[in-house]
């Protein structure tokens, strides 16, 4: 059962699985006067607290990751994190590729994603979900960009993403479950700065409404920084705008990751 098909496909089905929203991960900063295997009470993103031991060789003022539990302050499933529920109240989202070690060899790694809501500053904040690509080890060594794959999110058929040809222009036209066209990335030009020179300048993606033929969201690929031309991964900002559906902003999440698969993953090798 697929998610977000081969790269090299026009058409994605979006799935999700609820497991790989898992564990969802927070810093925390070690108070003055808090010693290594101390326990202290942090407060989780949704408000809720709960206790944390300080790991060994932490001092006063470092920093280090827990995993937020799954039942803290709510039932089990709602811990889980319906997609629905975590995209309800987010107008933006920043999603960062992650670097993986074993493409310095030259070997197509699985790519995994993290997301979150970005800093007053633009980048990236608190990370509260990732997303993972499952796919066969033999078709990304023989085929690379080219393989199929699929991305996880949460549980259930989602919609479908196309990508029809165009000239020069990037089209997708996003599809609920039902096969009905919701909404349309572009058409944007394929000659934009960003794509001929994409340490200089940005990549904008309008997306409009089917029905209404108005902006309502919009997908932008940061430039690459330092980190980005090293270690060959790539950013992205989601905005949500006029959208409001927590259903349509997954579709549109979706969309910006066959953005990356088709667009950008090729840049790289």
């Amino acid at each position: 059962p697929g998610a977000i098909l081969a790269q090299g496909l026009d058409c994605a089905n979006l799935r999700a699985l609820p497991h790989l929203l898992l564990p969802a991960m927070m810093q925390v900063t070690c108070p003055a006067g808090v010693s290594e295997g101390q326990q202290i009470t942090v407060q989780a993103p949704d408000g809720h607290q709960f206790a944390v031991e300080v790991p060994k060789g932490v001092e006063p003022g470092g920093v280090f990751s827990v995993q937020i539990p799954q039942s803290v302050g709510a039932p089990a499933q709602q811990a889980m994190g319906q997609v629905g529920d975590l995209m309800a109240d987010k107008s933006v989202l920043f999603i960062k590729q992650e670097w993986a070690a074993i493409e310095c060899l030259g070997c197509e790694a699985k790519n995994r994603y993290r997301v979150s809501v970005p800093t007053a500053s633009g980048d990236e904040g608190q990370v509260f979900m990732y997303i993972a690509e499952k796919s066969d080890c033999l078709e990304r060594i023989c085929c690379g960009v080219n393989r199929s794959l699929t991305l996880n999110l949460q549980g259930n058929l989602l919609g479908q993403v196309g990508d029809p040809f165009v000239c020069c222009a990037v089209n997708q036209r996003i599809k609920t479950a039902a096969g009905e066209e919701k909404f349309r990335v572009g058409p944007t030009t394929a000659c934009q700065l960003g794509f001929c020179c994409p340490c200089c300048a940005d990549i904008n993606f309008p997306i409009s409404d089917r029905a209404s033929g108005q902006q309502v969201a919009a997908v932008t690929k940061r430039a690459l920084d330092l980190s980005d031309l090293c270690l060959h991964t790539n950013r992205f900002v989601v905005n949500f705008d006029k959208v409001q559906d927590p259903g349509d902003k997954r579709l549109i999440l979706g969309a910006a990751m066959l953005l990356d698969l088709q667009y950008f993953e090729v840049q790289k090798k």
